[in-house]
């Protein structure tokens, strides 16, 4: 029987499928990458440029609420560093596979033999680049 489509013109199963391929998976990353340096920048200009003592004489309750907010605000900061860098591993580890996936297909084509079956996608996410 083989497999039909939908859609009037012949359509590769990517574009079907519309799944990452390792280059989206890089370039995900690298993104990624970039949103960490902007999250981790936030910070650091509130905190060396705030200084509460003007405003209570230093060591008030002004001082105790801005250190405690500023505190907070790190480990926030913190947190989602440690998330965004998860998700760069992720992106990157995903990538590795998608590459691998793709070199198998390549060699499959290559070889031309009726005998093998074509790999199958080592998950749902996975497709050739």
């Amino acid at each position: 029987m083989g497999e039909c489509s939908p859609f009037a013109t012949s359509t590769t199963l990517r574009t079907l499928l519309g799944m990452p391929t390792a280059d989206r998976y890089r370039w995900i990353a690298a993104r990624l990458e970039t949103d960490l340096g902007s999250v981790i920048a936030l910070l650091r200009p509130i905190a060396v440029t705030f200084d509460p003592s003007p405003f209570d004489g230093g060591g008030g309750q002004l001082e105790r609420t801005v250190n405690t907010t500023l505190a907070v605000a790190e480990s926030n900061v913190v947190e989602v560093a440690t998330e965004l860098r998860h998700q760069i591993d992720e992106a990157n580890r995903r990538a590795e596979i998608c590459e691998r996936y793709s070199a198998a297909v390549r060699d499959f084509r290559r070889l031309n033999d009726p005998s093998k079956t074509i790999p199958r996608p080592p998950a749902s996410w996975a497709d050739v680049g």
